[in-house]
């Protein structure tokens, strides 16, 4: 064996001793390595502003998480599987691509982080051997049952009316916007937005950033809508209101620009006096021309809606406005897409905010552009004192 090494005392001054390796080489063995640091971009971003790192870490690659939806790309991934032990049928791998597309949230794109894939499958596959669609389709079921108790409780609270949700009717000043609340599987529901408005001179004063719950972006996506509507009605000189906007029942955190477009709605409706269809959910950006842009998450939101129309009961009337831009992203489940086919439920993409408002007011867009000057106009009076308001 190994001799015990002499431990230097207090008077020897210390030292270093080599220990003596049988049969092995003395001293330091020589290493050649690579080093790879995986990240998301916006980290590896971070630790390139320290000179040091660069040093280290001097080449970037960046890598897609998305691949083309090609045949090509599909039997790979058919390939991929079987090589893993993975026993399924054409059907199967289709309904597996059809998830993988869902998971990027576009029509023509695979997500490629083929783990997450090989994960379902072996969750399908334990169901039924081989794997067929169906099988793929009650895993994916199964995943949401399991992650499904607190949309279970808001569907149950939206029976029995303590969420204050109409899907049926007309109403002033409000409108069904669209979120998506995030979780292991995010889930997308209507939120109910109202606007009261009156003379004043504060412009669009949104209750839920006052409080502290919207973020960033979401006041951006007010103060464009201000944009908007200064320059929509310019002629009137400065705008002669304030105009209240809040997201009801809604007790968290706000932030995203995708209901700016529903809030607009909101805010025109409450000051012409005129009824929104509330059989209608809307989702959507704007900017300040008018322009109606892509948001994220569109397929999770229509069919948050279309959940909650099934709950309170489908009338075939109902549906989501939503971007145009949007259209190459709605990889939406099979019964909204059955039900979209059998004129159940619609779709409706918009490009620009007056087409918006002809589908929510059900009259022409210049009938509510000159309604919104009249009453402005009447505001802008009793701001002057030219008259009084009617008790």
């Amino acid at each position: 064996g190994v001799p015990p090494l002499p431990w230097p005392g207090p008077a020897s001054g210390g030292g270093s001793f080599p220990v003596p390796v049988p049969g092995g080489p003395r001293g330091p063995a020589p290493l050649k390595a690579q080093v790879f640091l995986v990240g998301p971009p916006e980290v590896i971003a971070f630790l390139e502003e320290d000179e040091e790192f660069l040093e280290l870490f001097p080449f970037r690659v960046e890598f897609s998480p998305e691949i083309p939806y090609t045949k090509e790309n599909v039997a790979y991934l058919g390939g991929f599987l079987q090589a893993e032990g993975v026993a399924l049928t054409p059907e199967g791998l289709s309904a597996l691509a059809d998830e993988a597309r869902r998971w990027t949230g576009h029509k023509e794109r695979l997500d490629a982080r083929l783990y997450r894939l090989l994960d379902l499958a072996r969750e399908a596959s334990a169901l039924k051997h081989p794997l067929d669609r169906e099988a793929v389709e009650k895993a994916l079921l199964a995943r949401e049952e399991r992650f499904g108790l607190e949309e279970e409780l808001y569907l149950k609270d939206l029976e029995e009316g303590v969420v204050a949700l109409e899907v049926q009717g007309m109403q002033v000043g409000e409108i069904n916007g669209l979120v998506v609340v995030e979780g292991p599987l995010p889930r997308g529901r209507p939120v109910r937005i109202t606007a009261q408005a009156g003379p004043g001179r504060e412009g669009i004063l949104s209750i839920d950033r006052e409080v502290g719950l919207g973020g960033q972006v979401f006041h951006k996506a007010v103060l464009t809508l201000a944009g908007y509507l200064r320059g929509t009605y310019a002629s009137l000189g400065a705008l002669s209101a304030t105009v209240s906007l809040v997201f009801e029942q809604s007790y968290g955190g706000i932030e995203g620009d995708s209901a700016g477009l529903a809030e607009l709605l909101a805010v025109l409706s409450a000051i012409s006096g005129l009824p929104l269809r509330q059989d209608l959910a809307v989702t959507g950006a704007i900017d300040q021309t008018g322009r109606v842009l892509a948001v994220g998450r569109v397929a999770e939101k229509v069919e948050g809606f279309f959940r909650v129309c099934q709950t309170l009961g489908l009338t075939g009337s109902q549906g989501v406005a939503l971007p145009k831009a949007n259209l190459p992203h709605l990889t939406l489940r099979k019964e909204v897409v059955e039900a979209v086919a059998k004129g159940r439920f619609h779709l409706y993409a918009v490009e620009e905010v007056d087409q918006a408002i002809e589908l929510l007011f059900g009259r022409k867009a210049y009938w509510v552009h000159d309604k919104v000057r009249e009453v402005l106009g009447e505001f802008r009076k009793m701001e002057n004192g030219e008259e009084n308001p009617s008790p």
